[in-house]
């Protein structure tokens, strides 16, 4: 089956030699990608204005159409058919995945609102290539055929096909529909979800500045006054802000609102279809559950979950006294009887509480300036030099591939192999951007 990176699969990466291959981890172009005329943003060619995605989308489907009959026609047997599926799998791949970064990072909507477009329609299209009868055919019969294959296209073939056994290719071809309509169906839960992180429809709350010490005065100021009420601030419900609250706001009842506010999420309801969806995915595939497709390859889909019991119990001991420091930490600061229970919007503070004990005299805030965040990526290439034998080095983008100001275009260059690929390092924080740490392969 063909599975993006940003689909959470398996195969979407090159596997044979190429202009262009991927890697896991990071972003990476090749030169002659980023060095050509007309590359766009992101590195990718063609991309300058949110009415290209369309156009991009619409092509890529025309060049998968093409490989698809290369695949499927014609009475001759052939290797190529590998190549010709790899291919398809990398088109696609390019296009997805470019989109899946643009969606979460452009600062632009319409070039968020076009990517989110062109990642549905190809990701709709590919989940209905991983039914196509025809393609897998193709490979049965090479599997099939008197053609010596090489190591590496035995072990793609023997995946592939895999794949799409336990897919449901076996199945008639309505209920072959089905399965793609429940996969299309998880693919625009998924696309929902991220969307609902990004737009922040939760409710924003606001406070009285007394009421949100310890947190530093500056930060305070910070804030957005309330419009029905100035003498209170708004604490806006973005995953940093709520962090920040739950961590070091001594007030309970300001944590305990901002916790019910928080999880009075949209997405709630969004991971509740999404497990439905799940399970009847599972039904007609004739799985017994969910999990035995994420762990169809593994002998056992009890071994995860006999890992997960006896690691409980090696920590529960030691889970159980920190739940008394916690208890206790509790107490001493709201009063004897309130350490009884430790409630949600109560473990994050006490937790803090209680490292920032361990860690006296140590003083956190001394060690900030020997981690600002020039150091850390100095620290990182460091690391990533002694361990690779790698230089991350800052280059120069082509002129619109960046995104951003803030977007900076690191070259990974090893001491042997030469340049290996790129990194766009995007770090900081803005109105529009996925709001939580995260790692995006577009290439």
């Amino acid at each position: 089956m063909l599975r993006c990176h940003s689909l959470r699969g398996r195969l979407g990466r090159r596997l044979f030699s190429t202009s262009f291959s991927r890697k896991d981890g990071i972003a990476v172009s090749s030169v002659h990608e980023t060095e050509a005329d007309g590359v766009g943003q992101f590195g990718l060619r063609g991309l300058h204005r949110p009415s290209d995605w369309s156009k991009i989308s619409s092509k890529c489907i025309e060049q998968c159409d093409a490989l698809v009959t290369k695949c499927s026609t014609g009475s001759t047997v052939s290797p190529i058919v590998l190549q010709h599926l790899d291919e398809l799998s990398d088109t696609l791949c390019r296009v997805v995945d470019c989109a899946e970064l643009c969606r979460n990072v452009h600062p632009d909507p319409d070039f968020r609102s076009a990517a989110d477009y062109a990642f549905s329609d190809v990701g709709a299209y590919m989940q209905g290539l991983n039914a196509h009868a025809a393609l897998y055919d193709a490979l049965v019969k090479l599997e099939a055929s008197d053609h010596e294959l090489s190591a590496e296209e035995r072990i793609m073939s023997a995946s592939l096909r895999k794949d799409f056994e336990q897919g449901g290719i076996g199945l008639g071809t309505a209920d072959r529909g089905t399965v793609v309509a429940l996969n299309s169906r998880m693919h625009e839960l998924g696309s929902q979800f991220t969307q609902n992180l990004q737009q922040n429809t939760l409710k924003e709350i606001s406070f009285h500045p007394e009421a949100l010490k310890p947190l530093p005065s500056v930060l305070i100021k910070s804030l957005k006054r309330s419009s029905s009420d100035p003498g209170k601030v708004i604490i806006p419900m973005l995953p940093s802000a709520v962090s920040t609250v739950m961590q070091w706001v001594s007030n309970p009842t300001v944590r305990r609102k901002i916790y019910e506010a928080s999880v009075c999420h949209p997405n709630t309801e969004v991971l509740k279809q999404l497990l439905n969806v799940r399970e009847e995915l599972a039904s007609a595939l004739s799985f017994e559950n969910y999990l035995s497709i994420s762990l169809r390859d593994r002998a056992s889909t009890e071994s995860p979950m006999r890992f997960l019991e006896s690691l409980a119990k090696e920590v529960e001991k030691k889970a159980r006294q920190e739940v008394r420091i916690l208890k206790s930490l509790k107490s001493e600061a709201e009063g004897a009887g309130s350490g009884v229970h430790i409630y949600p919007w109560d473990r994050s503070y006490y937790m803090a509480q209680a490292k920032a004990k361990l860690s006296e005299p140590l003083d956190g805030s001394s060690l900030c300036e020997y981690f600002s965040l020039s150091s850390c990526v100095e620290g990182m290439g460091m690391l990533v030099k002694s361990l690779f034998g790698i230089d991350l080095l800052e280059c120069e983008a082509s002129e619109n591939e960046l995104w951003h100001p803030d977007v900076k275009k690191m070259q990974m260059r090893h001491e042997t192999e030469g340049v290996l690929g790129y990194i766009y390092l995007d770090l900081y924080p803005r109105a529009g951007k996925y709001n939580h740490a995260a790692q995006f392969t577009i290439r």
